[in-house]
Formats: C-alpha cells, sequence, structure tokens
C-alpha cells in the first residue's frame, strides 16, 4: 500500500500513519464498499493484477482506501489512515 501510495500521489505515508488490512468474502466486501468502488482509481499492473484506490478526506483526516485483485481469486482490502497535519 505504501509503494501505490506513492505512486498515486507522490508522497511518502508518514510514519504516524495507521494501517489496517481486511480479508473479506465478495459478499461482505459489496455490502461495505457497495457501488464506491466504481468512483475510485484503477490500476492495473498485468493482466493479473488490479488494484482500486480511493480517498476519504475530512478536515485534517485522510483514509485512502485500496482493494486488490490478484489472479481473479486473491481479494485483499487496506486502509491507510493519515492525519494531514
Amino acid at each position: 500500500m505504501r509503494g501505490i501510495y506513492y505512486c498515486q500521489y507522490a508522497q511518502v505515508v508518514p510514519q504516524s500513519a495507521s494501517f489496517d488490512i481486511y480479508f473479506a468474502s465478495d459478499k461482505i466486501a459489496s455490502e461495505a464498499y457497495g457501488s464506491i468502488l466504481e468512483h475510485g482509481t484503477y490500476i492495473h499492473k498485468g493482466r493479473n493484477m488490479q488494484v482500486v484506490i480511493f480517498d476519504a478526506v475530512e478536515g485534517n483526516h485522510r483514509m485512502t482506501h485500496f482493494a486488490f485483485k490478484i489472479w481473479n481469486d486473491f481479494k485483499m482490502y487496506g486502509v491507510i489512515d493519515i492525519n494531514l497535519y
């Protein structure tokens, strides 16, 4: 997530940021993210890896969400939680 964040925003993730990683079934992920994934930025790395990245920013707080899909079977979700100042 750090590397993708850097490529997307040209910024290093601060050391104070917190990370969460989730493994969820398709049903749970669909309920949690719903149609939000449609509005994310899709990053394709070859034909077998896809990452969707999207932000929720409120005041000085940014939560960057990631949805990884590798080989259409392995799915992982993550969040970087950053205080901007």
